[in-house]
């Protein structure tokens, strides 16, 4: 029996997602197609809600396919009553500013501080951790609102995402140039070198998640 009772409010909403993609295209939508179509910038994330939607017996996941999902519960029928919800901006994880780490780990939470009007529909939040940014105002603990980007351009502040890393990939927070036929991904710590990357293995592995639009500091974190 599906557990309408645990469902998340992003996960509702996925489910709701791949129903209305079945009613009009006839097939499951795959994970970079639920991603797209609900401003997740990391398939990673995608697929945790998915596997949790799978333990609620809400789908079934074939494996070995990038369509095999099956619904077995709908949530049509079982809509919450709505609530008025706090301004802010959902908070998708951890990013590096440092070594590349995993990121867009669980369920996000909300960062009420900021007007989410002033950004993107689509605007995220990440938890700064690693000093490698330091030099340009962004410290570990800070919190960075991210605006999701097709392509950057030279020395803008990006997320990105080396897909080779791990079944979510490895995100870092980097100042973006193109230098002939590599990329450099230039810290701002006069300590630590930059990230060097052949344009082939950028356009292979690596995606942009998206450029710095804000910072938001705590006084109070450690």
């Amino acid at each position: 029996m599906a557990a309408y009772d645990g469902l998340s409010e992003r996960q509702r909403k996925m489910m709701l997602f791949i129903e209305d993609y079945f009613d009009k295209y006839g097939r499951p939508p795959t994970n970079r197609e639920i991603g797209n179509g609900m401003g997740i910038p990391s398939t990673g994330h995608v697929d945790y809600h998915l596997k949790a939607l799978a333990e609620k017996g809400f789908l079934i996941r074939e494996s070995r396919t990038s369509r095999g999902l099956r619904i077995i519960a709908s949530v049509r029928d079982h809509q919450p009553e709505p609530v008025d919800a706090p301004p802010g901006i959902p908070i998708q994880g951890t990013i590096a500013a440092g070594l590349p780490i995993a990121h867009f780990p669980g369920q996000p939470e909300i960062l009420e501080v900021l007007n989410p009007q002033a950004f993107s529909p689509k605007a995220y939040a990440l938890r700064v951790k690693g000093d490698s940014m330091i030099e340009d105002g962004i410290l570990d603990g800070d919190m960075v609102v991210i605006e999701p980007i097709a392509k950057p351009h030279t020395r803008e502040i990006i997320v990105a995402t080396n897909k080779a890393e791990g079944d979510g990939g490895a995100a870092t927070l980097k100042r973006f140039f193109i230098e002939g036929k590599r990329i450099r991904l230039q810290p701002a710590n006069s300590e630590m070198d930059p990230i060097y990357i052949e344009a082939k293995e950028w356009d292979r592995n690596w995606e942009v998640q998206g450029r710095l639009a804000a910072v938001v500091r705590s006084f109070n974190h450690k």
